[in-house]
């Protein structure tokens, strides 16, 4: 810029891991950041409200634009529709952009350039194969889901244990809600422990405290089956990593567990419902 001046004030001054790179040494960098490394590097910085995921999603975009095929002129060859044309060549502040309605992109060495704004739904809508994984939470063409199971239960017989039947609807419930709770946490949690095995996957009582209790707990299975779903549907992660804190774990088997224990106390719960005849739900 032509006014510019290094910054002075300590607050403005570039930090160690970014001081005096291009954008394409920082993105590869970033790319192979784990979760520890950006901690440590953004300590403090407002940057880590994007989340590393966030941070990578950005230096993904980058590397796309780098690889995209180059014209006589040596400009990119865009290849998706404008939704506002403008001129490649012409200079322009970001502020400039922004109200041109066009996104500011970085070169690999120091220059900007203006590219108009792209729709970039094929590079950031899940991939079909994900969506499957994602629907296999709460899918309904196998058998009854989770909702159903829970659906219109009596008060009075939530926390009966039918005869000959180790657990209540109550304690299937909870189950349910504690073990994929447990789930989401170490996939999401880098300072995740493992709760004790099994007073801490089932509640101490029979019944719940009271209605509000049970609702409770089914909108925590709904909530944190949401926020499966969001991670298996998430493009910038690889489900076939592995959980950095984890004994190797991937964030696919890990999402599958969830899956498949959820709809086994499902049919739990329905049998249970059939042994104190409150099947189907009324």
């Amino acid at each position: 810029m032509k006014f510019s001046r290094d910054a002075t004030e300590p607050a403005f001054v570039p930090r160690e891991f970014i001081a005096g790179k291009d954008v394409r040494t920082l993105a590869t960098e970033v790319l192979a950041m784990d979760d520890e490394a950006f901690r440590t590097v953004f300590k403090k910085s407002p940057i880590q409200r994007a989340k590393l995921a966030g941070l990578q999603r950005n230096a993904r975009a980058h590397e796309f634009y780098c690889r995209l095929p180059s014209t006589d002129s040596g400009q990119p060859s865009l290849t998706m529709r404008p939704q506002t044309e403008v001129s490649v060549e012409s200079a322009i502040s970001p502020g400039a952009c922004r109200k041109a309605g066009v996104i500011l992109y970085h070169n690999c060495g120091d220059a900007c350039r203006r590219l108009p704004r792209m729709t970039m739904a094929d590079e950031t809508a899940p991939a079909p194969w994900r969506t499957i994984v994602a629907s296999s939470l709460d899918w309904h063409e196998a058998h009854a889901t989770f909702d159903d199971a829970v659906a219109g239960l009596k008060p009075e017989l939530r926390g009966r244990r039918p005869e000959h039947f180790p657990h209540s609807a109550w304690e299937l419930l909870e189950h349910i809600r504690r073990a994929q709770s447990d789930l989401l946490a170490f996939m999401r949690d880098a300072g995740y422990s493992a709760p004790k095995w099994p007073d801490d996957y089932w509640p101490s009582e029979p019944a719940p405290a009271d209605s509000r209790a049970w609702d409770e707990s089914i909108a925590a299975v709904r909530r944190d089956r949401a926020e499966i779903k969001t991670i298996a549907t998430d493009s910038t992660l690889d489900l076939m990593d592995k959980i950095p804190w984890g004994a190797g774990q991937t964030y696919l088997r890990t999402i599958l567990l969830a899956a498949d224990h959820t709809a086994y106390h499902v049919g739990q719960l329905i049998a249970v419902r059939r042994m104190l005849d409150a099947w189907p739900a009324a």
